[in-house]
């Protein structure tokens, strides 16, 4: 076979890995090999699946270093490990979100750029967000990627470059879900507060979250919505992977909210993916990303221009921008008084 056309048939094929990675997940292989050693018989019976089936779908598995095979027992990778629920940094609901929510949507792609509007409009008659609220089972799907998503994610290269963690700070998280950032924030800034904005749907599960990470002393949730208006004060206000999700009006809506919010001293922190101006390669992720963004909410991801442009028209200038991983970064704006005549 010739390179271009191996290139072609493995990329047109990689949705094979996809759905046998999400398939495998659904029937808890990994949560069922996770520190076991394990027959292939014996995991057939534990996921009720023939063991000729079970057999065909551990191949690739092994083939893709997910499992090891050794004197027919089954045993996982390092690999393997991360999409166990056992796993300290799973990825199992991250595989999970996108095998029943978001492979639905990219295979409505064609129809939906023909038609003008992004996939789920097409599955659904409610946007991405409020159909998450509607049904619990999405709302968990959901709920369970950015969970896995914000425990993994790691905040050091920002607060590092910090110097006073001794300060008493309020520190504002809208849209903050389960609290799992805000708490990275907490810990660090031992001696602040702390308050939840979000849904009313998200109160339980935060207020369990606070007390799993000892921080109900020092953090509350309040129900909010960024796009109604909001009246809390802060020195620190986060918008962890917020804006994102929406197109440049809403997200200017959801911005000029948290400024009206905000005094000479506070800092707004924006947690997201920067997309760098020259096209190249080694980007291809995020490339992907920005497509996967606008199939599910019709969001977009931006590049540093296009964030300082949103953020300027919402009067808010930019600080400083810090490199997190994953192409990830937290840019720091504060408010701009000079566009409101005050200075």
């Amino acid at each position: 076979m010739e390179l271009e056309e191996n290139i072609i048939i493995s990329k047109i094929q990689g949705y094979y890995t996809a759905y046998l990675m999400y398939v495998a997940c659904e029937l808890n292989i990994f949560d069922y090999l996770y520190n076991e050693n394990i027959s292939i018989n014996d995991l057939s019976k534990k996921i009720n699946i023939p063991r000729d089936k079970t057999y065909r779908l551990i191949r690739p598995l092994v083939a893709n270093s997910f499992i090891n095979e050794k004197d027919e027992l089954l045993s996982l990778t390092k690999l393997g490990q991360r999409l166990s629920e056992y796993d300290q940094k799973s990825l199992k609901g991250f595989v999970l979100f996108n095998g029943r929510e978001c492979m639905t949507c990219w295979s409505y792609m064609y129809e939906a750029l023909i038609k003008n509007i992004y996939p789920f409009k097409l599955l659904s008659e409610n946007d991405f967000f409020d159909a998450q609220v509607l049904d619990d089972n999405k709302f968990d799907n959901f709920n369970l990627m950015m969970r896995s998503s914000s425990k993994n994610m790691n905040l050091n290269p920002y607060l590092e470059q910090q110097h006073n963690k001794d300060d008493k700070l309020k520190i504002v998280d809208l849209g903050g879900g389960a609290g799992d950032i805000i708490s990275k924030f907490l810990m660090y800034y031992h001696n602040s507060s702390g308050t939840i904005i979000d849904l009313e749907h998200v109160r339980k599960e935060a207020e369990h979250n606070i007390r799993q990470y000892e921080l109900a002393d020092r953090c509350i949730f309040v129900s909010g919505d960024f796009f109604t208006g909001l009246n809390i004060e802060g020195d620190i206000f986060i918008l962890s992977r917020i804006i994102h999700d929406w197109e440049d009006e809403d997200a200017i809506n959801i911005l000029k909210n948290v400024k009206n919010n905000m005094d000479e001293h506070s800092r707004l922190l924006i947690i997201e993916k920067i997309i760098p101006e020259k096209i190249e390669k080694k980007n291809l992720y995020l490339y992907m990303n920005d497509l996967h963004i606008w199939s599910m909410c019709g969001g977009k991801e931006r590049t540093k221009k296009e964030f300082i442009d949103i953020c300027l028209e919402s009067g808010l200038i930019l600080n400083e921008i810090y490199k997190l991983a994953n192409f990830e970064y937290i840019l720091e704006f504060q408010k701009d008084y000079y566009e409101e005549g005050v200075l």
